[in-house]
């Protein structure tokens, strides 16, 4: 059957105990999420760790087709205030996804992300720290989760559509001594056996935003050795990022691969080492040699000749009836092809004034 999850409607689990949150099964032929337009809380499918040293945990989705519009969301998430904990936080749970088709559209005006995300969001809230989880000066915190999304045949991002993991943590101006942070982003495995489309602002994101984390992990695979035929870049982004960790490796395994000039594919780190971005392609990205041909590029008023009521007098036409292959003489000349019922009745030429 089909599930449909529309404006504010949720399916969730969450925990704000040591324990960790339940886990998340959906089955479906069809799965709908649509936030049409909400602007104070997303719809979709959550698993919460909020003020709590338990973890999230998984989301585990299978369904032929699955569609996120409009600030429709599957979202595995940890956060809250430190302080509540001492510098305690789970890490946040796994997304697992398998589809025939995924199509993740943020078209609309919801304010709310569309999409897939795993994240980590802490805001420190206080300057002490429990010593038994400071070790050289860094606190040690949870991760943000991986996702894994297995697109039988397409998976389509577009208008702003986001699969992310990633990791912050808001350090207050006020207090510029708290210790460095290890909270790592974490990794996104996509594969596809036929077209991943990325369009119009699409991203993949991993991130570690704050501290010492690395930038995660980002790959798209083929699901057998024939796929995906098609990995599409346009005016879209696959980002692996950190600040003081190191960047993240990005790897793309595919057929072709097409890239335009307004996309971004990058591993980067601000201060610490930078990542590695390694595509994989039978067929090299030919995007950027490909241009728009100028309006004027092809004159066809020198290539044609005058027409009938031109070349003679205006009271009077020309017609020609001939039997021709399929292969045009030149520019002018119509593909003519007459079945054998009418070439019985024409011969060959027929010219009438």
């Amino acid at each position: 059957g089909t599930i449909d999850i529309l404006k504010t409607g949720a399916i969730s689990s969450s925990t704000e105990t040591p324990g960790k949150a339940g886990k998340i099964f959906v089955t479906a032929d069809n799965l709908n999420i649509d936030g049409q337009d909400t602007v104070f809380r997303a719809a979709g499918i959550f698993s919460t760790s909020f003020n709590s040293t338990g973890d999230g945990n998984d989301i585990s989705i299978q369904t032929k087709k699955l569609t996120l519009f409009n600030g429709g969301q599957i979202s595995s998430k940890t956060g809250g205030f430190d302080g509540f904990n001492q510098g305690r936080v789970g890490s946040a749970g796994d997304i697992k996804v398998e589809a025939n088709t995924i199509k993740i559209d943020g078209e609309g005006h919801s304010p709310m992300l569309t999409g897939i995300t795993a994240s980590y969001l802490v805001e420190n809230n206080i300057l002490e720290f429990d010593p038994d989880i400071v070790s050289g000066g860094h606190s040690v915190f949870g991760n943000a989760g991986n996702v894994h999304i297995k697109a039988i045949d397409s998976f389509f991002l577009m208008n702003n559509g986001r699969v992310e993991s990633v990791s912050e943590k808001n350090i207050p101006a006020s207090k510029p001594n708290i210790p460095k942070i290890l909270i790592n982003g974490g990794k996104l495995n996509i594969e596809v056996g036929n077209l991943f489309y990325a369009l119009n602002n699409g991203a993949l994101l991993v991130s570690a935003d704050k501290g010492l984390g690395t930038g995660g992990d980002i790959f798209i695979r083929p699901i057998n050795s024939l796929g995906p035929s098609f990995t599409v870049l346009d005016d879209s982004q696959i980002v692996a990022k950190a600040l003081e960790g190191d960047g993240g490796h990005i790897t793309i395994a595919t057929r072709y691969y097409l890239e335009s000039t307004d996309s971004t594919l990058s591993a980067s780190s601000k201060s610490g080492k930078q990542g590695i971005v390694d595509v994989s392609s039978v067929h090299s990205n030919i995007a950027g040699s490909i241009s728009v041909l100028p309006n004027n590029f092809l004159d066809k008023s020198g290539l044609l000749k005058e027409g009938c009521g031109l070349r003679l007098d205006a009271s009077s036409s020309l017609s020609v009836y001939s039997v021709q292959g399929l292969v045009q003489d030149s520019p002018d000349t119509a593909i003519n092809y007459l079945p054998k019922v009418l070439t019985a009745c024409f011969p060959p030429q027929i010219s009438a004034k």
